[in-house]
């Protein structure tokens, strides 16, 4: 009787795992879909509310969709969240080096990461007008921090395809 009760239970929710988890798989498949579009991920009207859905799922940290027909990585066709992309440093200004540190006139200091990448995070800190200063090192006339560039890597037949960014 006890097992007969258990085996109700399971065949009853079994159909809603199993939509559950195709209703997974189907947004991720869109998604990777629309992401690969040259065009642009919203470039087709039926794209542009599960674009809407994933930044808003990457905002809130819920994590990046799969598509299981699409193979993952094992099978080359795949996206992937890439937040260390920058936009490159305003005319006249470098990126500061990475770990070196920029006083600024004014108190001002920052720590650099040098053009950004997968091993760091955070802005980019772009500087220019440096003199030396015995005591303090290089202090700087201006310094522009850049925030990263929320973006996707799109992979096809295991090489990469393109970067969709989020504007």
């Amino acid at each position: 009787m006890h097992f007969s009760r258990y085996l109700r239970a399971l065949c009853a929710l079994l159909p809603l795992a199993i939509s559950s988890q195709a209703g997974a798989s189907e947004y991720g498949c869109t998604v990777l879909l629309c992401l690969a579009n040259p065009a642009g991920p919203t470039a087709v009207g039926q794209c542009v509310p599960p674009i809407n859905r994933l930044w808003d799922d990457l905002w809130h940290r819920r994590g990046f969709p799969t598509c299981e027909e699409g193979g993952g990585r094992a099978g080359g066709n795949y996206a992937e969240p890439f937040a260390t992309w920058y936009e490159p440093c305003p005319g006249g200004t470098t990126a500061l080096g990475v770990g070196e540190i920029a006083y600024v006139t004014g108190g001002a200091s920052y720590v650099g990461i040098g053009e950004g990448g997968p091993e760091n995070s955070g802005p980019k800190t772009c500087v220019s007008g440096g003199f030396y200063n015995d005591r303090m090192g290089m202090i700087y006339s201006t310094a522009v921090q850049i925030q990263p560039v929320p973006s996707i890597n799109i992979y096809i037949n295991h090489k990469f395809e393109r970067r969709v960014f989020q504007y």
